[in-house]
């Protein structure tokens, strides 16, 4: 409602392994929850525009809800999310899964005094893929996933929403 983007911050430290002919052969992301501004419960996922699912032989390391109400996710054998034109994984379906609560207060990380404290936890995700890729193709589009409602979907300005998205599921 506020569009202000302060929403999640999240760290995130890639490691690409290549073969001998410099293609990419997997994809190692690590990504750590800093702060939350908000209270929805909020989930964070990852589009590589120009890979095809097909194109992906496992993605590992997702954390789904622990609450069944929050999850969204409906992902395929491989651990891409079903119903996408490019590669989309779901990182985690709630923020609130993925980190550590020192001391209790509104919000995390973002409010002195009376906010909410902890840490975040480190997410791995591994992404092995059927045939070697481009490294020109490893376009990384980072979204959250608005409240756990799949076709709310909040991105950086210059991207565009996920097959998800503009098929209203």
């Amino acid at each position: 409602g506020d569009y202000d983007f302060n929403d999640k911050v999240i760290d995130r430290y890639t490691v690409y392994g290549l073969d001998a002919n410099n293609m990419v052969v997997d994809i190692e992301h690590k990504f750590v929850l800093r702060a939350a501004g908000a209270g929805f419960h909020n989930g964070f996922g990852v589009r590589m525009e120009n890979v095809s699912p097909t194109d992906v032989a496992s993605v590992t390391g997702t954390v789904m809800a622990s609450n069944p109400a929050n999850s969204f996710a409906i992902l395929e054998s491989n651990g891409v999310e079903a119903g996408q034109t490019d590669a989309v994984f779901i990182v985690w379906e709630d923020w609130k899964d993925v980190r550590t609560i020192t001391k209790n207060g509104t919000f995390y990380n973002t409010v002195p005094l009376t906010g909410g404290e902890g840490f975040g936890d480190t997410v791995t995700i591994k992404i092995v893929f059927t045939t070697p890729q481009n490294s020109s193709d490893m376009d990384f589009d980072p979204f959250l996933v608005r409240n756990g409602v799949r076709d709310s979907e909040i991105h950086l300005p210059w991207k565009s929403p996920t097959g998800s998205f503009r098929k209203g599921r």
